[in-house]
């Protein structure tokens, strides 16, 4: 877990004490660069979600985990996920532009 506080500039000298503790930018856009060192410790990657919360006086970046909703079973690929909706009416529709395609009704 990243926390970022409001810090006073006597704070900002010790900065280099601490590994974690890096002082960034915000960006015009709004955006913060996590410092490559913190991204390899953490094992951060592109496309990982983060969760950023605001906790009073500051911010709080949680990486969040993501399980998989395809695992391998006996040599298959089976979906575990939760669906939204009616099962049966997902294949009716499925079924129907199947049809339409091979009849051409399109």
């Amino acid at each position: 877990m990243l926390c970022i506080a409001r810090i006073g500039t006597s704070e900002i000298a010790n900065f280099h004490v601490f590994l974690a503790n890096m002082l960034v930018t915000i960006d015009k856009y709004g955006r913060i660069l996590i410092p490559k060192i913190i991204r390899e410790r953490l094992g951060l990657k592109i496309n990982d979600r983060l969760l950023i919360e605001d906790e009073l006086n500051k911010l709080v970046i949680k990486l969040v985990e993501v399980e998989s909703s395809v695992v391998e079973e006996g040599g298959l690929l089976v979906y575990v996920g939760e669906m939204d909706g009616d099962i049966n009416v997902a294949l009716q529709n499925v079924r129907a532009e199947r049809d339409a395609n091979v009849l051409d009704l399109n």
